[in-house]
């Protein structure tokens, strides 16, 4: 049986992939540092597309609501827009900080206040001990104690930590400033993005049409649209959710009469962007910031929280982001651990929306080839 062109080529590439996979297990190191190489070069670029989707979120929102507006020129809609979105943001961010940093500074000093406190008792106990049991005095006092190798052994430790303390200052303070330069890069990188997204979509479209079959065009355009529409519903329903449960939180600890109510109810707010482990995080911080004050109070605090996840995870959540998302959620909790063993907090945020979007697509190839092989819903629920 003679073998067609195409077949042929088929073969090779399905050759040539198993094999380029196949090298890529094997050398998983040298695929990692490569990776790594190529993300720092375009860590710019990336920065830029990611702010520039979210802040295509909002920006969008308000061009469809401004084109209503007849006294609005056409040419300042978009640049309207954008400012609006940058400043919205801005201010969320200086709310965020001005409600939780004094709050941090007065917990700092609450707890510098209550170190000396607790050093005195501890002397005073130890106090009352040694008067109580003489024989552990007779017993140190037996004891021979080199002080003076103590003491040399305590300045040396002293000169070692100032050694790394100011080596990790500097490394610290280069990669914030590597950070910060980053993110102005890729901010110019967005607003140039947003200024110009149909121009950038049209393009990509003429060299996907150029170079790829004209089928193959079509699915990359429909999953695009799709993911796009995913994260959208994504980012706009979990920062909803947010704000509901950082709301419910402050509500609760002004009834409870906790402390610190606005900074920790703007702080697990904050911390509830990102799914599922978010919440933790933020109770656990939240709680650390309480105990402070009382450490009793910081138990009925947790448990105050636990009965507000339930609420919102089972009447809010749903309703807000699950809809938005179609994930149900154990794939939720996959994406969540998978992402965030990968790529940390960026890979929580990211990967849910992912995953929806693979569920969707698997979930549609599903139904068409039940539908190819006459599979009804007798056989399956058979």
């Amino acid at each position: 049986m003679e073998i067609k062109i195409n077949n042929k080529r088929n073969i090779i590439e399905i050759i040539l992939i198993t094999a380029l996979i196949f090298w890529g297990i094997n050398h998983m190191d040298t695929v990692k540092s490569a990776l790594g190489y190529l993300m720092g070069i375009l860590s710019p670029v990336i920065a830029g597309c990611v702010m520039a989707f979210v802040l295509n979120v909002p920006m969008r929102a308000l061009e469809k609501r401004f084109r209503k507006n007849k006294r609005i020129p056409g040419k300042f809609i978009r640049v309207l827009a954008m400012f609006l979105s940058l400043i919205g943001i801005v201010l969320v961010l200086v709310f965020v900080f001005a409600a939780i940093i004094p709050e941090l500074i007065n917990a700092g000093a609450s707890l510098n206040r209550g170190i000396p406190r607790l050093i005195n008792g501890l002397n005073v106990l130890l106090q009352d001990v040694a008067k109580r049991y003489p024989e552990i005095n007779t017993y140190l006092s037996d004891l021979e104690v080199n002080w003076s190798g103590m003491m040399e052994s305590f300045v040396t430790f002293l000169k070692s930590g100032v050694s790394n303390l100011v080596t990790s200052t500097w490394s610290m303070a280069t990669s914030v400033i590597g950070v910060f330069s980053t993110l102005g890069i890729g901010f110019i990188i967005a607003i140039y993005i947003l200024m110009r997204k149909e121009i950038l979509c049209m393009q990509a479209k003429k060299i996907a049409y150029a170079y790829l079959p004209e089928s193959a065009v079509h699915g990359i355009l429909k999953v695009t649209k799709l993911a796009n529409k995913t994260f959208s519903s994504f980012i706009s329903s979990q920062c909803l959710e947010a704000v509901i449960f950082g709301l419910l939180t402050y509500v609760a600890m002004l009834i409870f009469r906790f402390p610190y109510a606005r900074s920790v109810s703007v702080l697990i707010g904050f911390m509830t962007l990102i799914p599922v482990v978010g919440a933790f995080v933020g109770t656990a911080l939240g709680a650390i910031l309480v105990c402070i004050e009382n450490p009793i109070q910081a138990i009925w605090f947790v448990i105050m929280i636990m009965v507000l996840q339930q609420f919102d995870n089972n009447l809010i959540y749903p309703r807000v982001v699950g809809t938005s998302v179609g994930l149900p959620g154990m794939w939720v909790l996959i994406a969540v651990t998978i992402g965030g063993s990968l790529f940390g907090v960026v890979g929580m945020l990211i990967f849910v929306p992912l995953f929806s979007v693979f569920y969707q697509l698997l979930g549609e190839h599903v139904n068409r080839q039940l539908e190819k092989k006459k599979i009804t819903g007798e056989k399956l629920h058979a």
